[in-house]
């Protein structure tokens, strides 16, 4: 399927290879628009009532809409790039196949163009200089970077931190914007 997707970069150098996230299947997206939509395996397993399910039946049925799994290198790059943003706790795995789709288009010579309402996926996707658009929601304006930080007593996590919760005082752990 990836190979699929290098064609259709190749054939469609000049125009925009869209990417929809589980708002783009709700909001039928694939069946919009004429040129062919990717989304990713996690993302499908999201899609659960039955108006969108129907959509999404007709939208593969017809090839409008492919379902690729991204590299894992890629999905790896992604991981990295999100803890150095503070955005690792924001994102699920579903998310991070979407960007990592995105790049790999980008990666490719080709121009990815995201269909999103997820601020966090939007602001990654800031980050890394992907286009992208908002379906219901106005989108971020800008670019944020995040700490991870206890509420409770002050700490503040490392990049590299998995956990949720404080490892000092076992509150729960949240973001605040360091820079935008």
């Amino acid at each position: 399927m990836k190979e699929y997707l290098l064609e259709l970069c190749r054939k469609e150098r000049d125009k925009k290879i869209i990417i929809v996230d589980a708002a783009g299947i709700f909001a039928s997206i694939p069946l919009q628009i004429t040129a062919p939509c990717i989304t990713s395996p996690r993302v499908i397993n999201e899609i659960r009532d039955k108006q969108s399910k129907r959509n999404l039946k007709i939208a593969l049925e017809n090839k409008r809409l492919l379902i690729i799994e991204p590299p894992s290198n890629i999905l790896k790059t992604i991981e990295f790039h999100s803890r150095k943003l503070g955005e690792h706790y924001s994102l699920s795995q579903a998310d991070k196949e979407i960007i990592a789709l995105a790049q790999y288009i980008k990666l490719s010579g080709c121009n990815p163009l995201v269909y999103t309402d997820d601020y966090a996926i939007q602001n990654m996707l800031k980050s890394l200089g992907i286009s992208y658009v908002p379906i219901k929601t106005r989108g971020i304006t800008r670019e944020r970077k995040y700490i991870v930080i206890c509420k409770a007593c002050g700490w503040i996590a490392p990049q590299r931190y998995r956990g949720d919760t404080c490892p000092i005082c076992g509150s729960k752990l949240s973001k605040r914007v360091t820079s935008s």
